[in-house]
């Protein structure tokens, strides 16, 4: 075997031997990047979560706002000489009707406009009657009843319009399978989890 030859050889097997101890490295590491990307898919899905919005119009319908503690953070209180929009019977049995539409099932789906439309008409429509029939049980003042139809009614709008045409279910998959990529793709694979998307099929 000439010089050339040799060298060629020796740089052949010095590849093979980096490539190997990469490999092992990768191998080594899997389990970690695993369990760390399941946390960040994890994160992922929680902030399409709607409860924060539904928790806002809670305090939207007692007429609270976030307020200093006196102990460096924040509260939710309702100003003094400010009454509620309705009593807390009223705001239980409001927000029911709104979640039974707006909830993570329904903001991870895939709707078309025609579906946003029916939603928003049927939550409006059921509100009407429920608060028209029950303003005195709920001590809901005549004054605040369109207050509450139309700013539950567009909040119930603007979060099934989150899931159209797969809006937040398309970006979220996006996000994951470019988050795969990175994971895995020293290894030139590209790995699919399946457990993760097989409940979005």
């Amino acid at each position: 075997m000439g010089i050339a030859e040799e060298l060629a050889y020796m740089a052949q097997q010095s590849a093979i031997k980096n490539q190997e101890a990469q490999t092992n490295s990768i191998q080594a590491q899997l389990p970690y990047m695993m369990q760390e990307q399941a946390k960040q898919e994890a994160t992922l899905v929680g902030q399409t979560n709607p409860r924060p919005l539904i928790d806002d119009l809670i305090h939207y319908y007692r007429c609270e706002i976030e307020m200093p503690d006196g102990k460096g953070g924040k509260k939710w209180s309702r100003p003094d000489g400010i009454k509620p929009l309705m009593n807390e019977l009223g705001v239980h049995s409001v927000i029911i009707d709104v979640y039974s539409i707006v909830n993570q099932g329904t903001v991870l789906s895939n709707i078309t406009d025609e579906d946003v439309a029916n939603l928003t008409i049927q939550i409006h429509m059921n509100l009407i009657e429920k608060l028209g029939s029950d303003a005195e049980l709920f001590e809901l003042e005549n004054s605040n009843l369109n207050t509450v139809l139309w700013t539950t009614s567009n909040m119930c709008y603007m979060a099934l319009k989150r899931a159209l045409n797969q809006g937040e279910r398309g970006f979220l998959k996006k996000v994951v399978f470019s988050n795969e990529n990175r994971t895995f793709g020293p290894t030139g694979k590209t790995t699919e989890n399946k457990k993760f998307w097989e409940v979005w099929k």
